[in-house]
């Protein structure tokens, strides 16, 4: 049986959520029920993250593409991988952003009450296509950029043996769902201590 999801953090009525939604970070696959709107890459070279130019904006992004209705989000991640670093690349869900959105706004476009955006890691390769290598400077106000710092940390936690939280561990619960009225607050974070 896989590891559960972890909390690496929440944002209650996030800035970029519709009023009274909640964004999780959580290290991780998201569970097979929870839609899936997009899929991104994360590619590392040391402190540096590999980065496209995001359509429409133009805004400098790890790789991402958008999962259609429908699609098996595995399927969307492979696919993408292939492009940016070759057709035989493997990659690994890594964790994902969750939107909680009770009342969607008319403008929000992602299914709602959840929407799970996954961060993939390939298991080994290099960019096959142009792009450039960002820093922390011009990515860390990104949603996904919990997951980042949890990678620069090393090992996913549930291939890294025991590990100690220094706030509160939400390993636990059955379902994903029970955090949804659980009340858990701001920034709960997983240590990577080993002990």
């Amino acid at each position: 049986m896989a590891e559960p999801p972890l909390l690496l953090r929440s944002d209650p009525d996030p800035s970029w959520l519709p009023a009274g939604s909640r964004a999780d970070v959580m290290l991780g696959e998201p569970p097979a029920d929870e839609p899936t709107g997009l899929v991104r890459l994360m590619v590392l070279r040391g402190n540096e993250f590999f980065c496209m130019m995001r359509e429409p904006d133009g805004r400098l992004d790890i790789p991402t593409r958008h999962v259609a209705e429908g699609e098996d989000p595995h399927d969307t991640a492979h696919a993408l991988a292939s492009v940016v670093l070759g057709p035989d690349a493997e990659v690994r869900p890594w964790g994902y952003v969750r939107n909680f959105v009770p009342t969607p706004s008319n403008d929000y476009p992602w299914p709602s009450p959840v929407a799970c955006f996954t961060v993939w890691r390939p298991m080994s390769g290099a960019p096959v296509v142009p792009g450039l290598w960002c820093a922390r400077i011009e990515l860390g106000t990104r949603h996904w950029w919990p997951l980042a710092e949890q990678a620069a940390r090393g090992p996913h936690p549930d291939k890294s043996g025991s590990q100690s939280c220094t706030n509160k561990v939400v390993a636990d619960f059955q379902s994903r769902r029970d955090l949804d009225n659980s009340g858990i607050g701001n920034y709960i974070c997983i240590s990577t201590n080993r002990e």
